[in-house]
């Protein structure tokens, strides 16, 4: 479970970088999209649900996740979920 408990972190720490190598927010973003909270992602934790799909719940939540099968999620997958869900960046 430790390692779990790092991957997480690890995922944070590169949420928290992604707003300074991640969208600008007056680069050419599709009109009418608000840039996401910076604190969107504090305490959520990033895994693959067994159907493959990237999703993210509160880390409180992770053992009953993890009993139903949900694995945690690489970096990439992390990224490409947050880019797909916060694409005008952070505010």
């Amino acid at each position: 479970m430790g390692s779990r408990l790092h991957r997480s972190v690890v995922l944070l720490a590169l949420l928290a970088v992604l707003p300074l190598a991640g969208c600008s927010e007056a680069s050419g973003q599709p009109k009418g999209t608000e840039p996401c909270a910076k604190d969107k992602y504090d305490a959520m934790y990033f895994a693959v649900d067994p159907r493959g799909a990237v999703v993210t719940f509160p880390q409180e939540d992770l053992e009953q996740h993890q009993r139903r099968g949900f694995r945690p999620a690489s970096q990439e997958q992390a990224k490409a979920l947050v880019r797909r869900e916060c694409p005008a960046g952070f505010r």
